[in-house]
């Protein structure tokens, strides 16, 4: 009987602990909606009329913690995303119209190109992860660009890379926060300066300069 009261004693410890577990993992949780400021670029605009369509798969990506070894986290990316090219994007070009599909019929405002894009790839890291005081993020997006009639120009991918130097010094989430929103100020440099470096690109304002003249 002593016995199996020793049992039955370390048997409910053992679930104590398990559930004690259990309560301190879900107290670790980080969870950040992404937000921020971007400064307005000043570049020297586009004669162009651009259709800007972000899907749901953009304006509402939600980063989840998939790996077992790593603490749950979730990151809501997209409406900070959003606000990053609605800042850079008018900057660029000489009109932007929103749309709600990459299809321009009844359009009221006729476009000369219509832009998409979506989150093709999502990392980071933490100090946990590298022993580095770092917090780091990768972001690969796919952008698409297509004419008014539907036909694809331009498909290249955009990388974008954030680190928070001083991760120590504040709260994970905050960090997380930090390194996002420098990534995304990457993602938007990166835009406005290789746009019309894309070859595809490239040949259709060449052609469509030619037709002009």
């Amino acid at each position: 009987m002593k016995d199996e009261k020793r049992y039955i004693t370390n048997k409910t410890t053992l679930g104590t602990l398990m559930v004690t577990l259990v309560l301190l993992l879900s107290g670790c949780a980080t969870k950040v909606e992404v937000s921020g400021n971007f400064p307005t670029p000043v570049f020297h605009q586009m004669p162009l009329t651009v259709g800007v369509y972000y899907p749901p798969t953009f304006s509402q990506y939600t980063y989840h913690e998939t790996n077992e070894n790593r603490s749950d986290r979730t990151f809501g990316i997209g409406s900070a995303q959003v606000k990053l090219f609605q800042t850079i994007l008018p900057s660029i070009f000489k009109s932007v119209v929103p749309m709600t599909s990459v299809n321009t019929p009844n359009l009221e405002q006729p476009v000369d190109l219509v832009l998409t894009m979506t989150v093709d790839d999502f990392q980071y890291t933490v100090p946990g992860d590298t022993r580095i005081d770092m917090y780091e993020v990768w972001i690969k997006y796919n952008m698409q660009l297509f004419d008014p009639q539907g036909q694809l120009i331009a498909d290249w991918i955009l990388t974008a890379y954030g680190k928070s130097p001083t991760a120590m010094l504040k709260s994970e989430g905050a960090a997380i926060n930090e390194a996002m929103i420098v990534a995304l100020r990457d993602a938007g440099a990166g835009f406005a300066m290789s746009f019309d470096k894309v070859p595809e690109i490239r040949q259709w304002l060449q052609h469509r300069a030619n037709s002009q003249i």
